[in-house]
């Protein structure tokens, strides 16, 4: 074996010759070298080098063909790097015994590239659930985070750490639509990159948030399309058809409407109810004498009140208060509204 100096070759390094040796064979046992190392685990491999799981607790180690070159304590993983790139050889020399990472950066970068896949989620998920422990190594290369967003099947959101408005966005996303995402926060400059970049804008928090709220505002639009395009009932399109009552029944319900039309024309702020809503009757109930549905603009009358003019015009005066003021029994603005119309309804009857 020949041994030249490194000056006699620009300070390229330290070249050495070994005779009588195929190139296979060399990798092979380089290859085993490495396999030997119990706390060296594989776990990915490409023609630019391996990526191996450390267990020793001692720091990430790179190695170079076989031969360890430094050892990086905010690595995740441990490198070995078979295609150096020229910055690399440039660095090698007998003098320096651990390379800074500026040396061999891009080479991780490259095999990283060359073997991170949609078939590899185990070196991705390890990735980026030790994001926090080791956001200074590979996790802080954006070609690392990119390469993780287009091959993950985890459904990842990048956000802008720095943006006063990220806790609303991820609110508003939560709160329209029921997927899980996992949000993972990135400094302005690395969140602008994954902006510009049409491969995994769909990705960032901003654009999946519009989207969202776009969705939404023509589910909406939908809506009322089609609540615009269905037929209205007319008053006379009962869910109980008038032709089932008898004599005083119909004569209760013909004083009802009377009494309805008088009322939302006399008491302000009810003027436009009477054309708005349908006044429909339903069969007797035990339970409830009226009923009011506000999101569909119905109020229901019990058949079993039209004899009684008093229970009927209660119960009438009662459901047009929820339909006016959108409250429930008990609530201070549904209990505001039937104070609002008492005066009114007192001149009402006075008058009469």
């Amino acid at each position: 074996m020949e041994v030249d100096p490194a000056e006699q070759i620009e300070k390229a390094g330290t070249l050495i010759t070994i005779e009588g040796l195929k190139k296979d064979d060399y990798d092979k046992a380089i290859v085993n070298f490495l396999a030997l190392r119990e706390d060296l685990q594989l776990l990915a491999a490409s023609p630019k080098g391996d990526v191996y799981r450390n267990t020793s607790g001692n720091g990430a180690e790179i190695f170079l063909n076989g031969m360890k070159i430094a050892t990086d304590e905010d690595f995740l993983f441990s490198y070995h790097i078979k295609e150096p790139n020229k910055k690399l050889q440039r660095s090698l020399n007998r003098e320096n015994k651990n390379l800074p990472r500026d040396c061999y950066r891009e080479n991780i970068i490259t095999i990283l590239k060359s073997n991170i896949n949609n078939r590899t989620q185990t070196l991705i998920d390890e990735l980026i659930d030790s994001r926090d422990q080791y956001d200074n190594g590979e996790w802080s290369f954006i070609d690392v985070k990119k390469l993780i967003g287009l091959n993950t099947n985890r459904n990842i959101l990048w956000a802008d750490s720095s943006s006063k408005n990220i806790e609303k966005l991820i609110y508003s996303l939560y709160g329209m639509d029921t997927k899980k995402y996992e949000i993972l926060a990135l400094n302005s400059l690395q969140y602008r990159s994954m902006e510009n970049d049409d491969r995994l804008k769909k990705q960032t928090l901003m654009h999946v948030s519009e989207k969202l709220k776009q969705q939404r505002i023509e589910e909406e639009a939908e809506k009322i399309k089609v609540k615009e395009q269905k037929p209205r009932k007319r008053f006379e399109e009962e869910d109980l058809p008038i032709e089932d009552l008898n004599p005083i029944e119909r004569e209760g319900w013909d004083w009802a409407m009377e009494k309805a039309r008088e009322l939302c024309g006399f008491i302000r702020g009810w003027e436009k109810l009477y054309e708005e809503y349908q006044f429909v009757l339903m069969e007797k109930n035990h339970k409830y004498v009226g009923l009011c549905y506000t999101d569909q603009k119905i109020i229901k009358l019990s058949r079993g009140i039209l004899k009684d003019e008093y229970s009927l015009l209660n119960t009438l005066v009662h459901e047009i208060c929820h339909a006016t003021t959108n409250g429930r029994d008990g609530t201070k603005k549904f209990e505001r509204g039937l104070t609002d119309a008492f005066h009114p309804l007192f001149k009402l009857g006075q008058s009469k």
